[in-house]
């Protein structure tokens, strides 16, 4: 599980992976497991979140695709 601080307009993506199957189906990409987000602390305006994906996402924090 990924853990993340986010504050006030802050965001998260979660994609595909550059090399995953272009067929796969979204079942497919489903079948092991869904994605689980679960807040684990709430602090002084920040949030900490616990996102658990399938091996073929990825999680990016916004301010990474934004560069």
């Amino acid at each position: 599980m990924l853990i993340l601080t986010r504050v006030e307009n802050e965001s998260i993506y979660i994609c595909p992976k550059e090399d995953i199957d272009p067929s796969m189906t979204i079942a497919d990409l489903f079948a092991d497991d869904p994605i689980k987000i679960m807040l684990t602390d709430v602090k002084h305006g920040k949030v900490r979140l616990g996102v658990k994906a399938p091996n073929n996402l990825e999680i990016l924090r916004s301010e990474l695709l934004e560069k």
